[in-house]
């Protein structure tokens, strides 16, 4: 009896093993030919300035370049130096893609970015251009700006602060502008300070900054107060600062693309 009952199991197992064999080979799929991503319109624009932006629209898709910089069909004037090119690209499902950096010398070909020692810089205050102050150095891999320019004499509030760097093969790169606080002068405070409020504002609105206060407090998390419902779909800026119990406002201590 016993003999009979495993002639049966053995039978019922090889009857599992082959339908599973089967199956197996019918799952085997020949390779996918990847298919190239087409796009239908693409804009760019320079120095993350948005109002130089150009918009294409394609008459036929089109298969997108290797090198972005052969998308550029009207190269405004530039100053010499280094530029900052962005590009953005629609694709045949009518969805943007990210945004692309590219950077560019002043007559439009491709900036090679090998890192280059820096031999000098040259900054002004609040978009005045016509005042820049160059400050040659000695060629250095890293170059450490924090004591290098006086801001002493600049009035209390809000300031833009833009600056270049000029490497070794004299080229100047791209014009780099910063928000900067001025704080009125006062004594210093050694011990750390309670937080009593915060101020936010996006896309360096400050006409539209939101204060909000607080009970004092060592430490404050704003990642949940903070109601971004309202932006639009795109990049954003965030921009937070914080008040003491002095009543002392901080610098801009937190930003960051949304």
């Amino acid at each position: 009896m016993m003999k009979n009952i495993t002639h049966h199991i053995f039978w019922v197992f090889i009857a599992m093993v082959i339908p599973i064999n089967i199956t197996v080979a019918n799952m085997l799929l020949p390779p996918v030919e990847v298919i190239p991503e087409q796009i239908t319109a693409y804009e760019y624009w320079f120095d993350n300035d948005i109002s130089t932006k150009q918009s294409v629209t394609l008459g036929t898709p089109m298969v997108t370049p290797n090198n972005l910089t052969d998308l550029i069909n009207a190269m405004p004037t530039l100053s010499p130096g280094i530029h900052a090119v962005c590009f953005r690209l629609k694709n045949t499902s009518d969805i943007w893609k990210g945004v692309f950096l590219r950077y560019i010398n002043s007559d439009g070909s491709i900036y090679n970015i090998a890192p280059q020692k820096i031999e000098a810089y040259r900054y002004c205050i609040d978009d005045n251009l016509s005042e820049m102050i160059t400050v040659e150095i000695t060629p250095t891999d890293v170059f450490n700006l924090d004591n290098a320019i006086n801001l002493n004499a600049l009035t209390t509030g809000w300031h833009t602060l833009s600056i270049q760097f000029r490497d070794v093969n004299k080229k100047w790169g791209a014009l780099y502008t910063k928000r900067i606080y001025r704080e009125e002068e006062q004594e210093p405070i050694g011990a750390m300070q309670q937080i009593d409020a915060y101020q936010f504002f996006v896309d360096n609105r400050y006409d539209k900054a939101i204060t909000v206060n607080v009970a004092p407090t060592d430490v404050l998390e704003v990642d949940k107060t903070i109601n971004l419902d309202t932006l639009t779909q795109g990049l954003h800026t965030l921009s937070v600062r914080y008040r003491d119990i002095n009543k002392r406002w901080s610098a801009c201590l937190y930003q960051t693309n949304l």
